[in-house]
């Protein structure tokens, strides 16, 4: 496929899957455990990603994208080794103007830390022309949990336990709701400490100025 080519057929499943896509990446562990996202999104699987779909060939479509360093399974679309992004920040380049209600991130939290900031920042970066809300998920030996969320600007949500704001530019944020601190147009640093390890016990209101994340430390049991 060219990029033109996979860029409308993803845009032509998106719309048969209430706009919700699905990217698989390269550091997915314990891939059954979350088979049950599979047949209700669009699956766009990055490079190394496509491993893990294998299985899945002929069931449920997926599409691919990479440039083979960490896979050799056949792709969809095949990207130059020496570049100036990564296949990740190539993907988001291709789905920028598709229509998206959701995007919910596998395999791109287990591996190393260098690469799990920059997908942070390229997604914080593409979240500057748009609003679509993204979920990352990752797994353990207790299961598969919720490791952290981007959004624009603005968020409501239940969450019980800890999390923590983040974001990669100078914002004024306000954090309200059921949490043990809240904040007022507080003026934030890129990746300052004033707003790590808060607590809520149901409804957060966030409110930031650039896009950010929160982030969901996993509580672990003895």
């Amino acid at each position: 496929m060219t990029p033109e080519e996979l860029k409308s057929a993803l845009a032509k499943d998106l719309s048969r899957k209430k706009s919700e896509l699905l990217l698989v990446g390269p550091m997915l562990t314990e891939a059954h455990l979350f088979e049950h996202f599979f047949p209700h999104k669009t699956i766009l699987a990055i490079d190394g990603g496509v491993t893990f779909l294998t299985s899945l060939r002929g069931k449920i479509p997926f599409f691919s994208l990479g440039d083979q360093d960490s896979t050799t399974e056949p792709l969809d679309l095949i990207l130059p080794k020496e570049k100036d992004l990564s296949d990740f920040a190539v993907a988001l380049e291709l789905i920028k103007d598709v229509a998206l209600k959701r995007v919910t991130l596998i395999g791109f939290s287990s591996g190393r830390l260098d690469h799990e900031l920059i997908v942070m920042g390229e997604l914080l970066k593409w979240l500057t022309r748009l609003h679509t809300p993204v979920e990352c998920y990752h797994s353990d030996s207790q299961g598969s949990y919720l490791n952290w969320e981007a959004f624009h600007a603005k968020i409501s949500k239940v969450h019980h336990g800890l999390f923590s704001y983040m974001s990669l530019q100078k914002t004024q944020v306000s954090i309200e709701g059921e949490v043990r601190y809240s904040a007022k147009e507080l003026a934030y640093t890129p990746f300052s400490s004033q707003t790590l390890s808060n607590f809520s016990s149901g409804k957060i209101t966030v409110l930031s100025s650039a896009p950010f994340i929160l982030y969901y430390p996993r509580e672990k049991k003895c």
